[in-house]
């Protein structure tokens, strides 16, 4: 009787950490296999919906958010293909307070902020 019990503890382990490992690796090929998401328009896209519906943006300060995102475009793609995940997040941030400096200067200020209210 004990050595059933403890076979089939065993076995609901096996299970459970099999079901897990599979849950995170889907996640990640989900990422890998939708590159749109990640892509240089699918980024200033988003950045200028976070507060195109709050204020006016001129086509010039589009054209210059999409040249931010294109510009970087390498760099965002390095970082995604960082394996060790502390890296990946050291490397995110930095990213993120480069981009936001940037747009900071591209922006007015009611932009810029409203860019920051969507953000958080």
């Amino acid at each position: 009787m004990k050595k059933q019990l403890l076979f089939l503890s065993f076995a609901a382990c096996l299970f459970i950490g099999s079901q897990s490992s599979f849950a995170q690796a889907s996640v990640n090929a989900t990422a890998i296999s939708n590159p749109a998401q990640n892509s240089p328009q699918a980024r200033a896209t988003k950045v200028l919906e976070s507060f195109m519906r709050s204020t006016d943006v001129t086509s010039s300060v589009k054209e210059r958010v999409y040249d931010l995102f294109n510009k970087n475009a390498k760099k965002f793609e390095g970082i995604n293909n960082i394996q060790d995940e502390k890296l990946r997040q050291i490397k995110e941030e930095k990213m993120a307070v480069y981009i936001d400096k940037q747009l900071k200067t591209i922006l007015t200020e009611n932009q810029f902020q409203a860019y920051l209210k969507s953000k958080s």
